[in-house]
């Protein structure tokens, strides 16, 4: 069941992603939702305690949310759209820490990576999201 972890996660980043697969959307629900509880399907899957389990929720909801690479983003007043991408990443590659801590920094890395190509080469299809959530959760 362990094996999945990459491909549920792509699937509930893709549908937390903005109507790029609309057919996943269940309506009244905050599309965002989905990306926030990944942490807490990852925490379920590989439970480690309920400490380890909050803290998934916690880091989760701050790489999704925090640290989007959205319109919104925050990191847009600091940084290129490009390194925005980047760092959004990173940060998401960064949120299993709780449960993989080190290996957290090799996923880092490749996720980092994988959201700046998706930017740089505009890939903008909904197969660009299921990447973004698989690769930055590849392993897990």
């Amino acid at each position: 069941m362990i094996i999945l972890i990459p491909f549920i996660c792509a699937a509930l980043f893709a549908v937390g992603g903005y109507g790029k697969i609309p057919f996943l959307f269940i309506k009244g629900w905050n599309a965002k939702l989905w990306r926030w509880l990944m942490g807490g399907f990852i925490g379920l899957l590989l439970w480690h305690g309920v400490i380890t389990f909050g803290l998934l929720l916690l880091t989760y909801w701050l790489a999704t949310s925090v640290f989007g690479y959205g319109d919104k983003s925050i990191l847009n007043k600091f940084l290129s759209q490009n390194m925005t991408h980047m760092v959004s990443g990173i940060m998401f590659g960064l949120a299993s820490a709780p449960i993989l801590l080190f290996w957290s920094i090799p996923l880092a890395i490749i996720s980092g990576g994988v959201f700046y190509l998706i930017e740089k080469y505009k890939i903008n299809n909904p197969y660009a999201e299921l990447l973004r959530g698989g690769l930055g959760t590849c392993l897990l």
